[in-house]
């Protein structure tokens, strides 16, 4: 029972040495039902040393009136010396622990063979004198291709009516959610608003008195009158249909509104002139 229970430890030991080589190398590999990339390469190692304390303990045991075979991973072109079978024989977790050194090296070898072919293609596409491939304008931020966050990140492009129209309503309902139930999306939004709309469009007057043929301090009486008038206007909830806003908070929501849903409408009802207007 306890042989068999080594040779599955080993035998798991072996895909766990072969996954840590495959993912040192940017492929990914699969242990049973789980998929495994370089993202796991702490946890492939961490299992390593479990399976080799466990094989090194079962090893230690043994078995009455028999012994387990030991297996040593070593690389498939490489047969096992002298000094590895002596040192299989009398310390089954040192001889682990060489072999999985030896993976490492062939994998540092593999890694620097690999580099080296990628400076030699650098050198066939780069100016004279320049030996490393710097990024540029948005390469740095958005455009990235190196950072990690970007590394997986596969996009696609279409036709506006394909990326914008078709998801349209899906966006709209996800913005709108953000903004009801994040602090951070809410937060933007606001300060944006502020920023963009700040006190809100106000009347500036600047009446051509020469060319109306009026005097000076008759334009400048007009022009405040004008204000005044806006005023009332504006500074009231005459402005708004339902009766709720001024001018300057009706900015501030459709502005709101805009950022939200993507699109802002507003509709001028027109009545009769009041007295005052």
């Amino acid at each position: 029972m306890q042989g068999k229970r080594l040779e599955i430890k080993k035998e798991r030991l072996a895909q766990y040495y072969e996954a840590e080589e495959r993912v040192l190398k940017g492929q990914s590999y699969r242990i049973g039902t789980r998929q495994v990339t370089r993202a796991d390469l702490a946890a492939i190692r961490n299992g390593i040393k479990e399976l080799e304390a466990e094989v090194a303990a079962l090893e230690k045991r043994g078995t009455t009136g028999r012994r387990a075979a030991r297996v040593v991973p070593l690389d498939k072109e490489e047969n096992m010396g002298i000094i590895d079978r002596v040192i299989n024989a009398v310390s089954p977790g040192t001889a682990l622990k060489r072999a999985r050194a030896r993976y490492e090296t062939i994998n540092l070898e593999a890694q620097s063979e690999a580099l080296e072919a990628r400076l030699k293609i650098l050198g066939t596409v780069l100016p004279p004198g320049q030996d490393t491939v710097t990024n540029s304008g948005y390469s740095h931020g958005g455009a990235s291709r190196r950072r990690t966050w970007a590394r997986e990140w596969d996009s696609e492009s279409g036709s506006a009516k394909r990326d914008i129209e078709e998801n349209r309503k899906l966006l709209r309902e996800r913005s709108r959610d953000l903004f009801m139930s994040a602090p951070l999306a809410t937060g933007a939004v606001k300060s944006s608003r502020t920023s963009c709309i700040g006190p809100g469009l106000m009347p500036k007057p600047k009446i051509d008195y020469e060319f109306l043929g009026i005097t000076q301090e008759e334009a400048n009486r007009i022009q405040r009158l004008i204000k005044k008038e806006f005023a009332i206007w504006a500074e009231s909830t005459l402005c708004d249909n339902n009766d709720l806003n001024n001018f300057y908070e009706l900015q501030q929501v459709v502005f709101s509104d805009w950022l939200n849903n993507g699109e802002e409408f507003v509709l001028i009802k027109y009545g009769k002139p009041l007295k005052y207007m």
